[in-house]
């Protein structure tokens, strides 16, 4: 019994980061930690745990917030890293399977609930557009719904070709429809985040299983390198009008992929560093087109410009030992469900680290709470775990 309510607050979880605030996800959040408490007997601290409140604590504070607001995130931030932590490591089942089903429900839930916005957007493409509920709607902030399912199109390919079920099709073709929303807004983060994510899913893929040194592999690994070699040799000369419809296309926007205007904004704010060491930067930073932002678009960053680069530097730490627990649960897993981890882990990385997401407390909870997923797989995959594949774990036949 109390394995089946884990795992429906799993689910709860999952639909509760896209349909509710930050406060209720602690209220469940500490509700979970509370029943682990009661049940293990037993709290882990590490490393992730003290960067991380430190460096909430020293931002809120070098930033000029409440001590209230310092202390409350702080608890709130790290009660998502420990919740990551422990809902893989309860119950008997699987500790990949737990946090497959985490990140698929928040993926699928956030997706959805992007839906009705997407279906009153106006027709011509516009950086901002008035929602279903009246809310004011950004581009670049509406495609936070969109990413997770995107990037966790390697993963659904993986379960395709692997084992043939069902709801991995499903998977292929919603990850395809966040694509479509995201271009059709005129969005550029849905697709580089499914490029990144896929291509780290079937790049560690192809290593752990040496599927490189086979014929099919060695194939697919030229094909996709033709392409590449093409699509820049078609750019540089122009071939076929490539590089005329490149620039008249949204891609183009900004400053294009390669030359963005958030790059130019990055060096702008490092450069400010030497003057605000300690935060409170209030001076503008210039977009391509001359217009002024107070955003360096880049969660770090971004952390910095506001609270200086002490607090900076120990969220940067924490992105690191998440990081490196990653690498890891990738070493020491031989579940194929542990790639649904890291595409949701890659995409939300990949989104943090070109989007001003300093405000968008509730995804940068998510991003803890997978974290600490990455760090609790870590304390259990290097042990004597029973592994299971992933066709005898279809996510609902937990509950049924």
């Amino acid at each position: 019994m109390f394995d089946r309510i884990i795992l429906l607050i799993l689910i709860c979880i999952g639909l509760l980061f896209s349909l509710t605030g930050i406060e209720t996800i602690f209220n469940i959040a500490f509700f979970f930690l509370l029943l682990y408490v009661l049940h293990e007997k037993k709290v882990t601290f590490d490393l992730g745990d003290i960067v991380l409140i430190l460096g909430t604590l020293t931002y809120h504070l070098f930033s000029g917030s409440r001590l209230y607001d310092a202390i409350y995130f702080s608890i709130v931030y790290d009660t998502a890293y420990q919740l990551g932590k422990k809902i893989v490591c309860v119950g008997k089942y699987l500790p990949e399977n737990k946090a497959m089903i985490v990140i698929l429900t928040v993926a699928a839930a956030r997706m959805i609930s992007g839906v009705p916005d997407y279906l009153v957007r106006p027709k011509e493409a516009t950086d901002f557009w008035i929602g279903w509920n009246g809310n004011e709607i950004v581009r670049t902030q509406y495609e936070m719904y969109l990413i997770m399912m995107a990037a966790l199109l390697g993963f659904y390919i993986l379960v395709v070709i692997k084992m043939k079920v069902m709801w991995g099709i499903i998977g292929v073709i919603a990850s395809f429809a966040s694509v479509y929303m995201g271009i059709t807004t005129e969005g550029r983060f849905t697709l580089g985040c499914c490029l990144c994510g896929t291509g780290v899913v079937m790049i560690l893929y192809f290593i752990e299983n040496k599927s490189y040194r086979s014929k099919c592999g060695i194939i697919m690994i030229l094909s996709i390198g033709i392409v590449i070699l093409s699509l820049i040799t078609a750019y540089i000369f122009n071939l076929f009008g490539y590089r005329e419809m490149y620039e008249n296309s949204f891609m183009a926007g900004s400053g294009g992929i390669f030359t963005n205007t958030r790059f130019s904004l990055m060096k702008q704010q490092i450069i400010l560093l030497k003057d605000y060491p300690l935060g409170k930067c209030e001076v503008p930073l210039v977009e391509y087109n001359g217009m002024l932002t107070s955003y360096a678009h880049n969660f770090w960053l971004d952390i910095a410009r506001k609270g200086g680069i002490i607090p900076a530097v120990l969220y940067l730490v924490f992105s690191a030992t998440n990081i490196i627990s990653m690498f890891k649960v990738w070493i020491y897993s031989n579940n194929i469900n542990k790639y649904a981890t890291i595409a949701g882990f890659v995409g939300t990385m990949v989104y943090s680290a070109l989007e001003a997401t300093i405000y968008a407390r509730v995804y940068w909870s998510l991003i803890i709470l997978i974290g600490g997923m990455l760090k609790g797989l870590t304390y259990i995959c290097g042990s004597d775990y029973k592994r299971d594949d992933i066709n005898n774990c279809f996510v609902f036949s937990f509950i049924l």
